[in-house]
């Protein structure tokens, strides 16, 4: 089965970026280093084209195959959860990369209450 990378910025309050690993570029490490006090990381992952359509889907608030739509404001907390959850490897998430020192506000994150400014 054929796999993409994809990856982008991942904080408290989910996914905030998912682009083609291709496009990313050094401002995105700026700014997750200076919105470090969010546990904002840099992530990429291999995954199949299935799963990051599906993603995408989610992100950009459309229906997926059974034409279900997340409410906006779960939407990119969802999206993350789609990417660690126990079931990602199932679904088509074959590998996740961090940025190097990132690996422990990984695991803390999606979570809202760890948004100082929330």
């Amino acid at each position: 089965m054929k796999t993409v990378k994809y990856g982008g910025i991942a904080d408290a309050h989910g996914i905030e970026s998912f682009i083609p690993a291709d496009k990313m570029d050094w401002a995105m490490e700026m700014r997750v280093h200076s919105n470090r006090q969010r546990h904002a990381v840099l992530y990429q992952i291999e995954c199949t084209q299935e799963f990051a359509d599906e993603l995408n889907r989610v992100l950009d608030g459309k229906p997926n195959k059974q034409g279900h739509v997340w409410d906006e404001d779960k939407r990119f907390m969802i999206a993350l959860k789609k990417i660690k959850g126990s079931y990602a490897n199932q679904s088509g998430v074959t590998d996740i990369g961090l940025a190097k020192g990132m690996e422990k506000s990984w695991k803390m994150i999606p979570n809202p209450d760890l948004d100082p400014w929330a």
